[in-house]
């Protein structure tokens, strides 16, 4: 919401590049480094109690920034920009993982069905907040109160859950999902194409200067628009045939030739600067990140599930707070690392370094699900089944190894000696 307003403030006081990048990074790297912290202290504190006081806090807090116009010095304005900032991105990082642990509890069959319809909402948010006139407090006033006002209501609507205070072999079982080749590549998945967006908040003004600032909030509604629009189409789809990674896959290739389009990048045929052009590729933008990024949080839980946690409120609010991390990790490098490449070079090539890294990402899945199925295959074709002297199939056991999947999760295949049927059961 805050990045129209902020960075023609910034503007205001005269600010390089790369220092706006900072002020923009400043929210989401608090919020990468409290949220593994905030999902494993949830379960202990109630995920209804974390809600609430986050969103205590980062409501006061979007209050308190608006008060910052009055605030003259350069210096003591930057330094409270990093302190209220800050203290806002620890409330965002505790309702927002509390959040995500109420749709697993809740919805444990529903998860990308419910995160797709939450998605919409913060898609919304986005759209809304740059659309709000008034100067650069009246934003920050009305969001913060909105987010104050909802409290009463969320005390009484939010169901308790069951505190649990024992979560000592938690963190043993969600460091040994990352003995998983693919459970790395989903978190680059959420990095990237959380950058993908993130990277247009301090760089897209300075590529869009010669529009007016409303047309200029306009453009940020495109990307948040089609990202609402399309999440809840997403979500039923991964829930309905359960193919996350052909998702992710798609989408990231998708993003980064928007990417490249919104440049124009120079790697493509030479193209004309073009606004409707840029229009279209934000448009794009917003609907495959949406694609890429809604299956990431149903995907974790599914291999947490296989190396053995159990789908209980602990591994939830976990695995909530790794995926919340990463998301806003990707918020910090998008901001960053995109200033940089502005200052240093020009916004085309801003978009096809980001573009490449999703496409790269891309294909780094593709490989492993490649590689996955070919392993699984052999292992499959070599199995024999040995036979009793009347030529009927024994009972047998084969473990069939498959890469990111530890020994403790192989395959039996049981063979009904009557009637010759085969059943698959994982352990």
């Amino acid at each position: 919401m805050c990045c129209l307003f902020l960075l023609l403030f910034c503007n205001f006081h005269a600010f390089a590049i790369l220092l706006k990048g900072l002020i923009f990074s400043i929210h989401p790297a608090v919020v990468f480094c409290t949220s593994p912290f905030i999902g494993h202290i949830t379960p202990s504190l109630g995920p209804k109690f974390t809600f609430i006081s986050g969103i205590f806090l980062c409501g006061s807090c979007n209050v308190l920034f608006g008060t910052l116009e009055y605030v003259q010095d350069d210096t003591q304005f930057t330094v409270l920009c990093f302190i209220i900032r800050g203290l806002g991105a620890v409330g965002a990082a505790a309702f927002s993982t509390a959040g995500a642990t109420y749709v697993a509890n809740m919805f444990p069959d529903k998860v990308s069905v419910v995160m797709g319809a939450l998605e919409t909402c913060i898609g919304l948010g986005f759209s809304i907040g740059p659309l709000i006139g008034g100067g650069f407090q009246l934003p920050f006033y009305v969001m913060g109160s909105v987010m104050l006002l909802t409290l009463p209501f969320t005390f009484h609507i939010l169901p308790k859950a069951n505190h649990i205070n024992n979560m000592g072999h938690l963190g043993t079982k969600l460091l040994t999902i990352f003995k998983m080749p693919v459970v790395s590549i989903v978190c680059l998945v959420i990095v990237v194409s959380s950058s993908a967006w993130s990277v247009l908040e301090p760089t897209l003004v300075i590529h869009m200067k010669q529009l007016a600032p409303m047309r200029l909030g306009l453009l940020f509604l495109v990307t948040s628009f089609s990202y609402a629009i399309s999440s809840p189409f997403w979500g039923w789809l991964v829930g309905r045939y359960d193919h996350e990674n052909l998702m992710m896959i798609v989408g990231l290739s998708a993003t980064a030739i928007s990417l490249l389009l919104l440049g124009p990048s120079p790697v493509l045929p030479e193209l004309p600067k073009l606004l409707w052009l840029d229009i279209l590729s934000l448009f794009l933008i917003g609907v495959f990140v949406a694609m890429a990024y809604v299956p990431t949080y149903q995907a974790l839980l599914g291999y947490a599930i296989q190396v053995g946690c159990d789908m209980e409120l602990s591994t939830y609010s976990a695995i909530a707070g790794l995926w919340a991390s990463m998301y806003s990790l990707g918020e910090v490098l998008g901001p960053c690392v995109g200033s940089v490449i502005v200052d240093v070079y020009d916004f085309p090539m801003a978009m096809t370094t980001f573009g490449l890294l999703n496409l790269a990402v891309a294909l780094l899945l593709l490989f492993n699900q490649v590689c996955a199925a070919i392993w699984l295959k052999q292992n499959s074709s070599s199995t024999q089944l040995p036979l009793s002297n009347n030529d009927t199939p024994n009972i047998v056991q084969v473990g069939l190894t498959i890469p990111g999947i530890s020994i403790d999760e192989e395959e039996k295949l049981i063979f009904k000696k009557d009637t010759h049927q085969t059943y698959g059961t994982a352990c």
